[in-house]
């Protein structure tokens, strides 16, 4: 009988991971939420991209929020360069999910 699992045993095991799943579709929909949300605020044109300067001025906020010096001009080139993708110089909200993502889900998890 070794490593067998009983019934009551692996249906609370089973229960336990759906639980997990439905925590983390539900903390993915809500980071999606939270991400939609301020691509929206930023699109200042109302484009559906991030331009330079939206980019810029999300990112002087997020500095400013969390109490670190404002990004160079430089620095802001190079971080466009690793997030876009598709080298259009903007940032879609999936591109602009693939930074701000990890950064939510270690705050919320």
């Amino acid at each position: 009988m070794c490593g067998a699992v009983s019934y009551n045993t692996a249906k609370g095991r089973l229960e336990e991971v759906r639980e997990m799943s439905e925590e983390d579709c539900d903390q993915d929909f809500e980071i999606k939420e939270i991400i939609k949300k301020a691509f929206d605020a930023y699109d200042e044109d109302g484009s559906g991209f991030l331009e330079k300067p939206e980019i810029r001025r999300l990112l002087d906020d997020a500095c400013k929020e969390l109490g670190t010096p404002i990004i160079t001009e430089e620095h802001l080139n190079k971080i466009i360069d690793v997030v876009d993708n598709n080298a259009d110089g903007k940032f879609s909200v999936d591109e602009l999910s693939s930074i701000i993502k990890p950064i939510l889900k270690k705050q919320i998890g």
